[in-house]
């Protein structure tokens, strides 16, 4: 399965969907997939890093870009092991030859956009509609790639999946590490009471 998908069910799909050659169309997915670029998605890891260290949250700091680097890498192998072709046959896609599963390009903005997210509200209840919305901003790069015939649909809705897991773990395991203390102000602390 994870070689051929969902076979016919993803070539139903994907034809459904796939915009081909309507260029207003292809020109707003173009567009909506800008936010999950790999530049903008190092942007916001880098940026959220900065913001971290400015609140002095020194330990969960690296921990969007570690995770996306992390998640990138286990797609780039998944790629290699897997190898799926990529979507074919389609009128006026250009030929794709890299591996089609698991899609870098849904993966890693959903990551980065949803652990940011997390990180940034410590995922209070106030935090929802940011939530939300970084689910909806990272998510859509995979309804962007199916419907411009770079993947197939299983492979967006595995990324989802995949991106989803490794946020909230990486999350989740944030919330086991010191908060707001660095080492210089633990041994400050401790200098002044005399411990």
């Amino acid at each position: 399965m994870l070689r051929y998908g969902f076979g016919p069910v993803d070539r139903v799909i994907l034809e459904a969907v796939y915009i081909g050659d309507q260029p207003y169309l292809k020109f707003l997915a173009l567009q909506l997939g800008h936010f999950g670029a790999p530049s903008a998605v190092m942007l916001l890891v880098v940026g959220a890093a900065v913001y971290l260290l400015m609140n002095h949250d020194y330990w969960r700091a690296p921990i969007p870009l570690v995770a996306t680097l992390l998640a990138h890498a286990a797609c780039l192998g998944q790629q290699m092991l897997v190898g799926r072709p990529r979507p074919h046959d389609l009128v006026g896609l250009p030929p794709l030859s890299a591996p089609s599963f698991l899609p870098t390009r849904v993966v890693d903005p959903l990551v980065a956009y949803l652990l940011v997210a997390l990180l940034l509200t410590n995922g209070g209840r106030k935090s929802r509609l940011l939530v939300a919305g970084a689910v909806l901003v990272g998510g859509s790069n995979g309804i962007v790639r199916v419907i411009l015939g770079h993947h197939w649909p299983s492979d967006a809705v595995a990324g989802w999946a995949f991106g989803a897991a490794v946020a909230l773990t990486a999350y989740y395991l944030s919330k086991l590490l010191p908060r707001n203390r660095a080492a210089s102000d633990v041994l400050y602390r401790r200098a002044q009471t005399g411990e």
